[in-house]
């Protein structure tokens, strides 16, 4: 009897952490949106000001920016390879898009200046969406969310 409610506990727990984390709403604004399919990589354009990002732009490729490369991993996984040639740090959002068109929300990590970075997920996605994208201090956390 232990054993089930502690088993049922921990269903619970991970249900109520997704739907939270699937809804979750960025306080921070930013610009532009851009969207990622599998195996086909793509290029955000970005022109920044002293205030910060003014533009997002997709393109094919670019030469002041960030490119994105959404592949599969395995049987199901999959991994999106993220480049930054950016003098400074940045951070979006991103959703995932299933067949069915619905959004969920999923953490991103801080990009740094002129680095990569690599997220990765145990299923098939459809499509990415990423957004809201904002500059970012060095010294901010540098936690993925």
């Amino acid at each position: 009897m232990i054993k089930r409610i502690i088993f049922l506990f921990a269903v619970l727990t991970c249900i109520g952490g997704c739907a939270v984390s699937n809804t979750k709403s960025n306080e921070t604004e930013g610009v532009g949106e851009i969207f990622i399919v599998p195996e086909m990589g793509t290029y955000a354009v970005i022109t920044s000001v002293d205030a910060g990002i003014n533009s997002v732009v997709q393109a094919s490729e670019g030469k002041k920016g960030i490119s994105f490369n959404l592949s599969t991993m395995g049987e199901t996984g999959m991994m999106l390879s993220v480049k930054s040639s950016l003098q400074f740090a940045v951070k979006y959002d991103i959703e995932m898009i299933d067949r069915n068109g619905k959004r969920y929300y999923t953490s991103s990590c801080p990009l740094m200046p002129e680095s990569g970075v690599f997220e990765s997920w145990g299923h098939f996605i459809s499509k990415l969406r990423i957004f809201n994208f904002r500059e970012i201090d060095i010294t901010d956390t540098m936690a993925c969310e």
